[in-house]
């Protein structure tokens, strides 16, 4: 409650001075399993610094994220307030920038691993009539079982496979930020523009995955 009641004078502040704020919903907050009733990683393997890329996908983790941005939005009274210039998802990171930084296999273990091949299943399932329409697009003989997970690294994996998991990633983190920018929405109204990621984190990806949001956001800081 003090955090909050200093945070809404500064805003208040801003707004008597003409200047409007940027509210950034993911920027450094690291979920803590014990604390959050999310899973932990197989032993050994460290949880990633603030959450990155796990926060993007798995359900739990994106509906506590939705849950805080109405609650914080309502919280400050930023409703249809114009102190509030635009609303940033997620600092830094994308399911796209993850594989192009060999970051996503690191992480994606254990019942997360498990989380992101029943999604990933799930996209294959809705893009072909069946395994054999699946491989044959692949170039592949069909194995016995489903497809793994492609590895970004992974030597001899056809193209065609690999541009359906980077379409399934773009799938991925649009559907993030269709469920943040609805969270976003039903707190702060309708006018605020809400943005995903920078640029520089996904690239030319992020046209696609963000599509559904008001701007791009490519910036960088002056010292």
């Amino acid at each position: 409650p003090v955090a909050t009641s200093r945070l809404r004078a500064f805003l208040t502040a801003l707004r008597n001075e003409g200047i409007y704020a940027n509210l950034n919903l993911h920027v450094g907050y690291t979920f803590r399993p014990a604390v959050d009733q999310v899973p932990a990683l197989p032993q050994g393997v460290e949880f990633p610094r603030q959450s990155k890329p796990l926060h993007i996908f798995f359900p739990r983790m994106v509906e506590l994220q939705s849950e805080f941005t109405r609650r914080v939005i309502q919280a400050l009274a930023l409703g249809d307030d114009p102190v509030l210039g635009m609303v940033e998802i997620n600092n830094e990171t994308s399911l796209a920038q993850a594989w192009q930084s060999n970051r996503l296999d690191q992480y994606a273990q254990g019942e997360y691993g498990d989380e992101l091949r029943r999604q990933w299943h799930a996209f294959l399932k809705a893009r072909y009539s069946d395994e054999a329409a699946l491989r044959a697009a692949w170039g592949e003989t069909p194995p016995a079982g489903p497809p793994l997970l492609p590895s970004a690294g992974k030597p001899g994996a056809p193209p065609e496979r690999v541009n359906d998991y980077l379409l399934f990633l773009v799938d991925r983190d649009r559907h993030y930020h269709g469920q943040m920018l609805r969270a976003a929405r039903e707190a702060a109204g309708p006018l605020v523009p809400v943005a995903g990621t920078q640029m520089g984190y996904g690239g030319l990806l992020n046209l696609d995955s963000h599509r559904d949001l008001d701007y791009d956001d490519h910036h960088f800081y002056i010292d």
